[in-house]
């Protein structure tokens, strides 16, 4: 998937903040991913026009946030 990270925040309760740009056409699929990390974290779609998501991320699921961040950016969900 097209995602990029545009900003990254560490917030002063540990957790981490994320500014993700993901394509048009794939922010309901993303935001279906996200939804399934349950206690991990919350979203929301910050600037609509532009499908930046902002994504919030408990400080005990950084590494395994980061990481899942790595692999779908490495994946074509759409073509296989």
């Amino acid at each position: 998937m097209k995602i990029k990270q545009v900003k990254k925040v560490v917030n002063q309760d540990q957790t981490n903040s994320y500014y993700i740009q993901v394509p048009r056409n794939e922010v309901i699929f993303m935001g279906s991913i996200l939804e399934s990390l349950e206690g991990w974290c919350n979203y929301t779609t910050c600037d609509k026009t532009e499908s930046v998501l902002f994504v919030d991320v408990a400080k005990d699921y950084i590494e395994q946030f980061e990481n899942l961040l790595t692999n779908i950016e490495q994946f074509d969900f759409i073509n296989g």
